[in-house]
């Protein structure tokens, strides 16, 4: 085989690979390209503006803890209240199961106050957390539901099992939130 067979052949396989792609319809598969891309863009930003919302919420409740308290007399303070409440919790009269669960609701809308939650009211507040902020969200909506009926229904009757409910739910809001 000589030099000229050589670039004979080199001259073909290239003609050929042009000759491929060139039968592709190349406008159609940009356009699928474009599409598809599009797409991937789309969830790609609005996984970028979870994350951002995410990290804010947790970099505010660690803010929270490091910058607007004292260090030291935080924790002491807030679980000199915390056991307050749960100590009301385990005297299994309804007046002080009812006072544990308007508390431990006063306490936990302080903290989303500290943290920056704004609005007239803890609903409100409640209203801006959503379930990729706070795991038990819905069980906190609960919980303020219960403290509404026994601030607002004198004949509401409050039974262990609700209030331990009740109580659970916001206690288990502070830990993931690093208040208790």
């Amino acid at each position: 085989m000589d030099v000229f067979q050589i670039i004979n052949k080199i001259k073909s396989f290239l003609i050929l690979i042009k000759d491929f792609f060139i039968s592709f319809n190349w406008q159609e598969i940009l356009s699928v390209l474009k599409t598809i891309l599009g797409v991937v863009s789309v969830l790609l930003f609005v996984g970028i503006i979870y994350l951002i919302i995410r990290l804010n919420f947790i970099s505010r409740a660690k803010e929270i803890r490091r910058v607007l308290i004292t260090p030291g007399s935080f924790p002491r303070k807030m679980a000199k209240k915390w056991n307050k409440i749960e100590k009301r919790l385990k005297s299994n009269q309804e007046a002080e199961l009812k006072l544990a669960v308007i508390e431990a609701d006063k306490f936990f809308d302080d903290i989303l106050k500290k943290i920056g939650y704004l609005g007239k009211d803890m609903g409100e507040r409640l209203k801006k957390i959503n379930p990729g902020q706070m795991a038990n969200i819905n069980d906190i909506w609960n919980a303020h539901k219960i403290r509404n009926n026994i601030v607002h229904d004198i004949d509401y009757k409050l039974n262990e099992f609700e209030a331990e409910r009740a109580i659970d739910a916001y206690k288990k809001a502070l830990e993931e939130l690093e208040v208790i």
